[in-house]
């Protein structure tokens, strides 16, 4: 691996929230136990079901976390972009993956395997807390997902959806926000839960009252005060 790859290693491992405690020596040790892959748009790295061996890193590219819902319907649970890590449920537990992973962009992995990340915990414990911390987040979120669903109307699941994609996607562009990810009506309605046609209706109305703009997969939110409206006001605009 030469400089450049290993310094973007380094920095990715020591910026992540699961290593940001470990020192320049520990970092180093880890990153012994790595391996890198590049993977294109659309490839399945790993699917709901499969044996759990390996906790990733992303150096590259985005991410989609899918599952299916009891009608199997496909849900996304999370898009994660450079610096996050996936897949660590199933290394811990031994049970296989509770979700299944698909690159969303064309990017580069980090790869650590699950042997050799144990014997990594085991010179260095205090990382052990920290991923505890980094499961129960993750509980969190899924179970707010679900209590989404069962709860709130598209509307609101929607708004919610749109300001998570600004607060982490986002960029200032014309007075506005622009969301730097492409996603399709189709793939909108995976986070959702629910149909293209739904999404496609709602993003129209949305359109037309100045809130959104949705070209070619991109969008720009204009007015996210309205979003937060139609949040609090349980989807009645």
């Amino acid at each position: 691996m030469d400089k450049e790859k290993l310094d973007q290693c380094k920095h990715i491992l020591s910026k992540s929230f699961l290593f940001e405690s470990l020192d320049a020596d520990e970092i180093e040790r880890l990153l012994a136990y790595t391996r890198r892959k590049k993977v294109k748009k659309k490839d399945i790295i790993f699917s709901k079901g499969d044996s759990g061996g390996q906790l990733y890193a992303i150096l590259s590219g985005k991410v989609r976390i899918n599952t299916l819902s009891m009608e199997g319907k496909e849900i996304t649970l999370r898009i994660i972009e450079e610096g996050d890590f996936f897949g660590e449920i199933a290394m811990f537990d031994h049970e296989t993956r509770s979700a299944s992973a698909i690159m969303h962009e064309t990017g580069e992995l980090l790869i650590i395997e699950q042997a050799n990340f144990k014997k990594f915990l085991e010179h260095t414990p205090k990382t052990s807390f920290t991923l505890i911390m980094a499961l129960c987040s993750r509980l969190r979120h899924t179970t707010e997902l679900l209590e989404d669903t069962l709860f709130l109307s598209l509307p609101v699941r929607l708004a919610k959806k749109v300001m998570d994609l600004s607060d982490k996607h986002g960029q200032p562009k014309d007075g506005g926000i622009f969301i730097n990810l492409k996603l399709s009506q189709t793939e909108l309605g995976h986070c959702v839960n629910s149909s293209r046609e739904s999404i496609n209706k709602l993003l129209r109305e949305w359109s037309h009252a100045g809130i959104i703009d949705f070209q070619k997969g991109y969008m720009t939110v204009n007015n996210y005060s309205m979003l937060e409206d139609i949040e609090a006001d349980e989807g009645e605009m």
